[in-house]
């Protein structure tokens, strides 16, 4: 079989990152050059990257339809945190129920630079 390099510029090629829920599942959305937008679950940018590559390099094989309606049906591997709350459809909680902790810092972008605002 002959080796496919296959690359993409995260910053130019994929766009328009967001996370959505699909029934009560999470989801990360993005579009992936002129190719329109895809899918793929769980959540956060890492997806649209590792996704976007799976694409790319799929692309040698199958067509664009295909592609996009297995990515959607992809469910990966089984994760701690893709369990959203049915109550509030915000709350991630982990999948085996034991106690799990979280954090977030607050970013700003200032003269085209992150600064982290929350440090701990």
């Amino acid at each position: 079989m002959a080796q496919v390099k296959v690359c993409t510029h995260s910053k130019g090629d994929i766009k328009n990152i967001r996370t959505i829920l699909i029934g009560d599942e999470p989801y990360t959305s993005f579009r992936l050059k002129d190719m329109g937008t895809f899918e793929g679950f769980g959540v956060g940018e890492h997806i649209a990257i590792n996704a976007s590559l799976a694409i790319l390099a799929a692309l040698h094989y199958d067509n664009i339809i295909n592609i996009r309606k297995n990515l959607k049906n992809y469910k990966g591997i089984k994760k701690r945190f893709d369990i959203v709350d049915k109550k509030d459809k915000w709350s991630v909680r982990s999948t085996d129920g034991l106690r799990t902790s979280h954090y977030e810092h607050q970013v700003a972008i200032v003269n085209g630079k992150a600064e982290i605002l929350t440090k701990l």
